[in-house]
Parts: structure tokens; sequence; C-alpha cells
């Protein structure tokens, strides 16, 4: 019987294994996680969050370990071939788009996102899906500087070729076409997709059960193109100059705009240490 105690008491001092999160692991939205490269003493951790799909930007095809981990697990490993950043982008708008459909498919949810050390080419790929979520521009570059600091642990804000890469991104062309039939609710909400919960009660029931976030299906009707140009809804069949109208206010507007000396961008001129420490700001972040 003391022997049994004993057996029985040791079992019960074993400590298990440690939960240890991949380098710069977070929740972009529900179901959606980034990070750095997962080593072998994070896939316990990983294994937690119940995973349906990786996303791995790397130069070179992920290690076998990892590869196994993920053929064991049931997990969708999605290999997108991305060298490593330097002074220009590494991905195309095509690349971001198709990892965009990925991101926001609530059947591949959870899906965790990550490249070699979970900075500049995962940051680069969440700024793009911040874009479709129309955050602003600093709200996006504060999100980015959180993952990328020096050596002295500061915030350092994006690169000039990576801004100009996010601002020459349009979602509502690039994913137009690949747009997804159901979308999460974090992002239909946003986008302002018509609610239709009464009919698809079995599907989001069936997606909850396999351990995906809310979801709404998407109209065939919705464009994508509309919610990022709204007064074109309203502009359809009235004239153009007629100032009465809301197409006659909005070209009146952009005839204003013409005529006045544009605005400088404090995160694509020379002089934007200003507008970039204002961003960094609104997390609590300063240089």
């Amino acid at each position: 019987c003391s022997r049994r105690f004993r057996e029985w008491g040791s079992c019960m001092s074993a400590k298990p294994p440690p939960l240890v999160p991949p380098l710069r692991f977070a929740q972009v939205e529900e179901g959606v996680y980034r990070g750095a490269y997962p080593s072998k003493i994070n896939l316990r951790f990983l294994t937690r969050l119940r995973l349906r799909t990786i996303i791995s930007l790397l130069p070179e095809a992920p290690t076998p370990d990892l590869l196994e981990w993920c053929e064991s697990h049931g997990v969708d490993c999605h290999e997108e071939h991305v060298a490593v950043l330097k002074k220009e982008v590494m991905l195309t708008h095509e690349q971001a788009a198709q990892l965009l459909q990925l991101l926001v498919t609530p059947e591949r949810h959870p899906v965790y996102v990550h490249c070699l050390d979970g900075r500049s080419v995962t940051g680069i790929v969440i700024m793009c899906l911040r874009k479709l979520q129309r955050w602003s521009t600093a709200a996006t570059v504060s999100e980015y500087s959180r993952y990328v600091r020096t050596g002295n642990d500061v915030p350092k804000p994006p690169g000039s070729h990576v801004l100009q890469f996010i601002q020459s991104f349009k979602p509502e062309l690039e994913l137009s076409r690949l747009l997804p039939t159901r979308l999460p609710l974090w992002l239909a909400l946003t986008m302002g997709v018509p609610d239709t919960a009464g009919e698809e009660s079995c599907a989001q029931s069936k997606l909850r059960a396999e351990g995906a976030p809310p979801s709404m299906s998407v109209p065939e009707s919705f464009s994508l193109e509309r919610v990022w140009q709204p007064e074109l809804r309203a502009a359809r069949s009235i004239h153009p100059h007629d100032p009465s109208s809301a197409w006659g206010a909005l070209h009146s507007e952009r005839e204003r705009e013409t005529a006045a000396p544009p605005a400088a961008d404090p995160f694509s001129s020379g002089k934007g240490s200003k507008g970039l420490l204002q961003a960094l700001a609104l997390e609590g972040l300063t240089f």
C-alpha cells in the first residue's frame, strides 16, 4: 500500500511540459494568430490552439519537424516563398490578396501566420488585413511598430518602401474576386455585409462545432468595391453637375480639393518624424 502511495505521489508531483508560445506571438482577431517561426518547444502551445491552418512566409521550406507536426494534427501548412525583406517588399499585391483570402476564410480558422522572426513580413500581411478592415494609417503603423523594434527595444516604424506598398495596395480590387462565400463576423460587420443569420443557422452551427469563430455568409449581390466607394451607390442616374445631389456635392468637393494645395502625408514625406511619433503615441510608444 505504501509503495502504491509513493508511486501515486511521484506521478502527482511530476510537472507537465511548459506551454511556450512562439516569439512575438499575438492574437490578431478571433481565430487569427501571428508570430515567429515555431520551434519544437512551441508545438505543445500551438496544439492547445486547435489550429486548422498554418501560413509559413519563408525563404525556404519549413523544417521536417513542423511538417510532421502539421500532418499528425490535421493542420494544413500553406507555404509561401518570401525572400528575406531588405530594402524592398518581397511580396506582390497578388500574393498579399491570396494570403488575405486564407486569413479571412472561416473554414481555415484558427489560423497561425508566421515568418522567420514574426516582424516585417508578417507585419506587412497584417497591415494589408488592417487596410481591408479600413483601419487608419496611424493605427496600422502603430501596430506594426509594436513588433519591429531596435536593439534598444525602441519601436521602429515601417520604412518608406513598406508604406508605399500598403498605400498602393487596393483591397477592393485585389480581393474582389477572391472573397470567400463566408466571412468571419469581425470582418463582416466592418464591411457592412447584410445579416442573413436566419438562413444560415445550420452552416454556422457546423463551423462552430469545428472550432471556427462566428461567421456570416456573403450575398451574391455584395460588392467589395461598393463598400469602399459608398458614394457611387447614390450616384446612379444623377447628373454629376447637379449641386443639390449627392454626386454633385461630391463632384464640387473634388473640384475644391483639386484647386487647393495637396495636404502633406506625414508617412510618405521626409518630414514624417512628428507624424510617426503621433501614430506611435496611440499605443503609448515613443522614441
